[in-house]
Order: C-alpha cells, then sequence, then structure tokens
C-alpha cells in the first residue's frame, strides 16, 4: 500500500521522467533527421519514408532513453527535497530511509517490466521494419532520381543511362535508354519501360527493361546483332546495396531461444541487461542524490559517470560474449553483481547512514 509520501516522490520521478524523456527523444529526433537528410536529398532515399523511420526510431531506442531519463528524473526529485529542506522535515516527522527505497523500487519494478517488453519485443521489431523501410525506400528513390529525364553514368560502370520519366510512386521508368560494352562490344538497349527488384540469391538490385531492342556490334557494321525482348535484366549500380545490420539484432527473442548459439545468447543477454540495469540505477539514486546545498551538482555528476561506467562495461561483456572469451552462463550478470554490491556498500556507509 504507498503511502502519501510514497505517491509523492513517485509522482515528482514520474512527471520529471515525462519531461527528461521528451528533450531526448527531440534530440534523438533531430539527430536522425539530419543524418537522414543527406541521402534524401542525394537521391539515395525516398523523402516519404523518413518520417517513418524516425517514429521507429523513437520506438528502438526507448530501452536507451528510457533508464537514462529515469536515472536522472530520480536523481533531481529527490536532490530536489533534500535542497529545499523537505527531506529533512520528513526526517523529523520519523521518515526513515523506507520513504525513498519504497517509491523508487516501485518506479523501478513498473519501468523494468515495460522496458522488457519494449526490448525482447518492440526493439527487434523496429529494427526489421527499419531496415525493410529503407530498402525500399533506397529502391524508390533510385528509379525516382534516374528518371528525371537526364543521362546518367551508373556507378563503378561505364554504361550511360536515361529515362524519360519515373511514375508516380517511382517504382516504374518509362522510355528507357541504355548505352553499354561488353567485352569491348558496344550494346544499345532501348525500352519502353522498365522497373526495378531485388535479386534475393545475391541481394543485389536488377534494373528489368520491358518490351525493348537489343542491338549489339559496332556501328556501321553489318553484322550487328539485333534481339527484341519482353524482359530484359540488367545489374545495375546506382545506389550500393544496403549493408544489413548484426542479423542477431533483427531477430526475434523467440528465435534466439530456439537457436541458442553464442551470438544468440549474447544478444538475449543484452536485451535482459536494459530492465536489470533500470532498476538498479534507480536505486542509486538515493545515496547519490544526498548531497547538501553546496554540492548539488555532485551527484548529477557522479550518476552520469555511473551510468556510462554500466553502459560500457554492459557493452564490454557483449563482446566477450561474442568472442567466447566468457562463458554464456556468466552472460552480463558479472556486471550487474558488481554494481549491486557497490550499490549495498553506499547503502551501508556511514556517510548517508547519519543523513
Amino acid at each position: 500500500m504507498l503511502t502519501i509520501l510514497d505517491r509523492y516522490i513517485i509522482g515528482a520521478i514520474v512527471r520529471m521522467a515525462a519531461g527528461v524523456t521528451f528533450v531526448l527523444l527531440v534530440l534523438l529526433v533531430g539527430s536522425r533527421f539530419v543524418r537522414y537528410l543527406g541521402p534524401a536529398a542525394s537521391g539515395e532515399m525516398a523523402p516519404e519514408a523518413i518520417v517513418r523511420l524516425l517514429v521507429l526510431s523513437c520506438a528502438k531506442y526507448l530501452t536507451v532513453l528510457v533508464p537514462l531519463a529515469l536515472f536522472i528524473a530520480a536523481l533531481l526529485a529527490i536532490g530536489r527535497l533534500h535542497r529545499e529542506s523537505e527531506a529533512y522535515a520528513m526526517a523529523a516527522a520519523g521518515a526513515g530511509p523506507g520513504v525513498y527505497i519504497r517509491p523508487l523500487l516501485w518506479v523501478g519494478v513498473s519501468a523494468a517490466a515495460l522496458l522488457a517488453w519494449l526490448s525482447l519485443n518492440v526493439a527487434p521489431w523496429a529494427s526489421r521494419e527499419m531496415w525493410q523501410v529503407r530498402e525500399q525506400a533506397e529502391q524508390v528513390a533510385v528509379l525516382s532520381f534516374a528518371g528525371d529525364g537526364r543521362f546518367r553514368r551508373l556507378r563503378g560502370d561505364s554504361a550511360v543511362f536515361y529515362a524519360q520519366r519515373a511514375q508516380v510512386g517511382g517504382d516504374r521508368l518509362d522510355d528507357v535508354f541504355v548505352r553499354m560494352q561488353r567485352d569491348g562490344v558496344p550494346i544499345l538497349i532501348v525500352a519502353s519501360g522498365g522497373r526495378q527488384q531485388r535479386n534475393e540469391a545475391t541481394g543485389e538490385y536488377e534494373l528489368v527493361l520491358e518490351n525493348g531492342t537489343r542491338y549489339a556490334g559496332m556501328p556501321g557494321s553489318p553484322a550487328i546483332e539485333t534481339i527484341r525482348f519482353a524482359e530484359h535484366g540488367l545489374r545495375h549500380r546506382f545506389a550500393p546495396p544496403a549493408v544489413a545490420p548484426k542479423k542477431t539484432a533483427l531477430r526475434s527473442t523467440a528465435a534466439l531461444l530456439a537457436d541458442g548459439r553464442p551470438a544468440d545468447l549474447a544478444e538475449l543477454h543484452w536485451r535482459l541487461a536494459t530492465p536489470v540495469m533500470t532498476l538498479l540505477l534507480l536505486l542509486f539514486a538515493y545515496p547519490l542524490a544526498r548531497s547538501g546545498p553546496r554540492g548539488r551538482a555532485v551527484g548529477l555528476i557522479a550518476g552520469i559517470v555511473l551510468f556510462l561506467a554500466y553502459s560500457n562495461l554492459l557493452s564490454l561483456g557483449q563482446s566477450l560474449l561474442l568472442r567466447k572469451t566468457l562463458p554464456t552462463a556468466v552472460g552480463l550478470w558479472w556486471v550487474h553483481g558488481g554494481f549491486l554490491l557497490l550499490l549495498l556498500g553506499m547503502l551501508a556507509w556511514p556517510r548517508w547512514q547519519r543523513r
């Protein structure tokens, strides 16, 4: 049963966490927007995909933003209670450390449950969707950019390409002209239209020309080979194939559990680390935030250093798991265990017992 003081502290943490999360999301969206703006301006990505990618980025990176936002909010909320002497008034009324630990545990357990769902389900789904959206956006952008009625040289090739226009949606081209050479033999291809498709076997994009004629041979020579076709596949290099992120990051949690390979288990430990880290960081807020009026920034700076150390050790642990230096049974629990011992030591230190 939550007391009035519990609800008061929980409300202060949640309100401040909402504000910090909003600020972090704005910064994230701004940085991602700038990152996507360059490829969209150069024609390597369809502009229509930017909004969807930004939304998916928010869903993916909430597992990083929420723990940091909650930790900062708890530090600021408890620090404010001490700076404004509310904590001393509560202590005079008989409130002990439990008045802070209970609401921090309540917020931590609730946030850990939410982040477990986000980390195990939403973030992998968002990663897969972002990969698919980027592939589709690049495919549409390539055709839209190429179908602007200008001659273009294919990237990394001696071929010259021309399309009079791209149809609405950017998935098809009209009136296509291609000039290239194969083994020193000039080749000219004229087609009424074309579309782009991805070769699932090689991962490369192919331009499928439709209803056209292929001429091969030296100009003016009587031995020019003429072939009429309904479809003609042509590999091209308008834009390089997108590089897929780690396959394990895209896989569902159920698939990771089913396979159980070292890389899969390392990714699973990484996904479980977020909710555990969030709970421990919130409990760290109690001793770190109890600084006097002359040291109001000390706790916040120490908290940021602690967060960075925790995150970097988790990244190091994941790398060790991938290299099989650590057994998968140990996982990342050694990091959590070390910070739990540090937390217990800080809570038992007489310096905080006297406050």
